[in-house]
């Protein structure tokens, strides 16, 4: 008899281990736009994992690809008299790899929708094209800067972001998200009191139970 009770227990605990399990993880895909300070808007695309701990709190981990083109300076094409304000750039081709880890917080469990805020830490690899400014007398007393010299250059980056957003269930397994995020980039040739590199991003995602 004895046995029978404490082999039932194990069978209803791995059962409800299994439920939990079950019930509180999640895959999710997220797409979206990216801008960067200074720089052309860009595009990304990631993967990232959910455990629920709670109704009101959610870890997550993600990682993935960033991309965008130019980083752009502007310079006065009359520069005595600092007028006719031209733009050109020093890096192109950027190609950042994210791998980021974070929790959510759900403000409203009882509503169709969602709302949430995040915060998130990590590290970021990054590969870009940088250039030299070489100067250009024009005949019109003008002056053009055109980049020369094409390095390719790689980094990485300590990260840290926050986030606003709202997520909808679409289906017993399936949900919804839309969401802005903000992420400031920092290493060794940035000081702690630099805004170093910095990305906004507008994300929509579709998360499914596992």
């Amino acid at each position: 008899m004895k046995k029978s009770i404490i082999f039932s227990l194990i069978v209803l605990s791995a059962f409800q281990l299994r439920i939990f399990a079950q019930g509180n993880k999640s895959i999710q895909v997220n797409g979206g736009l990216m801008s960067a300070t200074d720089s052309d808007k860009g595009v990304l695309g990631t993967a990232q994992f959910n455990y629920v701990i709670n109704s009101s709190l959610t870890l997550y981990a993600y990682s993935g690809i960033i991309y965008w083109n130019n980083n752009n300076v502007g310079y006065f094409a009359e520069q005595s008299t600092f007028n006719n304000l031209r733009y050109t750039y020093t890096e192109d081709s950027h190609k950042l790899i994210p791998l980021y880890a974070g929790v959510k917080y759900f403000f409203n469990n009882s509503s169709a929708f969602r709302p949430f805020v995040n915060i998130e830490l990590g590290f970021s690899y990054l590969a870009f094209n940088s250039y030299d400014l070489n100067q250009i007398n024009n005949a019109d007393g003008t002056v053009t800067f055109e980049p020369t010299n094409r390095t390719e250059k790689h980094d990485t980056f300590f990260g840290a972001g926050v986030g606003i957003g709202t997520s909808h269930d679409i289906g017993d397994n399936l949900e919804l998200l839309l969401e802005f995020r903000f992420i400031t980039l920092k290493n060794s040739n940035y000081n702690w009191l630099s805004s170093g590199r910095t990305m906004r991003s507008f994300q929509f995602g579709f998360a499914y139970k596992i």
